[in-house]
C-alpha cells in the first residue's frame, strides 16, 4: 500500500482485490479478526480505509 499511495499522490485511491486480500488488509489495520470481516463482505463490496503515511505496519484505521 505504501508504494500505491506514493505512486498516486491524490487524496483518494481505489485498490481492487479479492475479498480475502481486502479482509486481511483491513483486519490488520483495524486490529480485528479477518474471517468475520470476510464473511460480511458482499459481492462487489466496497470498503473505505483512511491511510496515513508512515513506516510499514504503522497504519491504523477506525
Amino acid at each position: 500500500m505504501n508504494a500505491v499511495m506514493a505512486a498516486n499522490p491524490q487524496p483518494t485511491v481505489a485498490v481492487v482485490a479479492h475479498g480475502t486480500v481486502i479482509s486481511l488488509l483491513v483486519a490488520a489495520l483495524r486490529g480485528v479478526e479477518p474471517y468475520p470481516l470476510w464473511q460480511d463482505l458482499p459481492l462487489l463490496g466496497v470498503l473505505s480505509v483512511p491511510w496515513e503515511p508512515g513506516p510499514v505496519g504503522a497504519r491504523t484505521a477506525p
